[in-house]
């Protein structure tokens, strides 16, 4: 009887903490999608998961593979700092320096030599 209803507690409590757990996400934390743009003539599917390292502070890794094989794709991990109601991105990753901006669901992140990435949040399903 006392483990039967252990697992009916169980269930109970893990049916009411996963919705909550949509209310503490952080609003900028999840998967981005969209384009790289290593250069003026071409253009590359591109996708970014950004995560919470805690205080403030945000983690991304952001990734452009090419159908072209001949062209190289891209990978940079740089961070994000929370400023108000958006994040400024920064960091040095590929060789370059790299700065940009996450608000309202898009990701732009732009390199020193003209290279950038423009993706929207996503939610994956």
């Amino acid at each position: 009887m006392t483990r039967s209803l252990t697992a009916k507690l169980a269930i109970c409590l893990i049916w009411l903490i996963c919705p909550a757990n949509n209310l503490w996400a952080k609003p900028f934390m999840g998967q981005y999608k969209g384009t790289f743009y290593p250069d003026g003539r071409v253009k590359m599917k591109a996708t970014a998961n950004v995560v919470d390292e805690g205080n403030n502070r945000y983690r991304l890794a952001i990734q452009a593979k090419s159908d072209d094989p001949t062209l190289e794709g891209a990978f940079i991990e740089i961070y994000g700092d929370v400023n108000d109601q958006h994040v400024d991105l920064h960091g040095r990753a590929g060789g370059y320096e790299w700065r940009g901006q996450i608000k309202d669901g898009r990701l732009s992140a732009k390199g020193h030599y003209g290279q950038h990435f423009e993706l929207d949040w996503f939610e994956s399903k």
